[in-house]
């Protein structure tokens, strides 16, 4: 006879009695949380919908849980699914074409394109954090509407000196002070 832990395996095959008090008392659909090499398994209950074992920061069992949704973020639970979504403006980003002057908003970018020069006017409050960009396609282009600094110089107005100029600007005092966190090329403030 061989000894495991405290499961014993006999020569004639494994001892059903054994195994079966190592295993714990099930639960049907449950998952088994070990408990150590002496104890039986400890079971969990049949998670629902979206449930996972979510650790508890102690000794103790991980206990089922669901995911909590943040600002900006929804989830929706379904049989082996979780789907996980940014919603509204402060949750997403999205990435516009600009070909004429035109008013831009916090939390999206700008493509520039179409040859002749954009100007481009920022509009409605932005949130601390929020973000602007703007890339140049070969266009040259103006941002006016909002106090902006890059580097040691501040205005109220920035304008590209080649047609692929790019900037990122971040809202650093709502509702509409921004700081360049990156530049590509030449961009003028004035």
């Amino acid at each position: 006879m061989a000894r495991i832990g405290s499961l014993h395996i006999l020569s004639s095959g494994l001892n059903v009695e054994d195994f079966n008090a190592k295993l714990g008392a099930q639960t049907e659909h449950g998952l088994p949380i070990g408990e150590g090499p002496n104890n039986p398994f400890n079971w969990t209950a049949a998670p629902t919908a979206g449930q996972l074992l979510i650790g508890t920061g102690s000794a103790s069992d991980p206990q089922l849980g669901t995911l909590t949704a943040g600002t900006g973020i929804s989830i929706t639970n379904g049989p082996g699914t979780i789907t996980i979504t940014a919603t509204g403006a402060t949750g997403g980003f999205s990435w516009n074409s600009a070909t004429g002057s035109m008013p831009i908003l916090p939390q999206n970018g700008y493509i520039v394109s179409g040859g002749a020069p954009v100007v481009l006017t920022i509009s409605g409050a932005a949130a601390q954090g929020d973000i602007i960009e703007v890339v140049g396609n070969n266009t040259f282009w103006t941002i006016t509407g909002a106090t902006m600094n890059i580097v040691t110089s501040q205005g109220t107005t920035l304008t590209s000196l080649t047609g692929y100029d790019a900037i990122t600007l971040v809202c650093v005092a709502a509702p509409n002070t921004y700081v360049a966190t990156a530049t590509q090329g030449n961009i003028s403030v004035s």
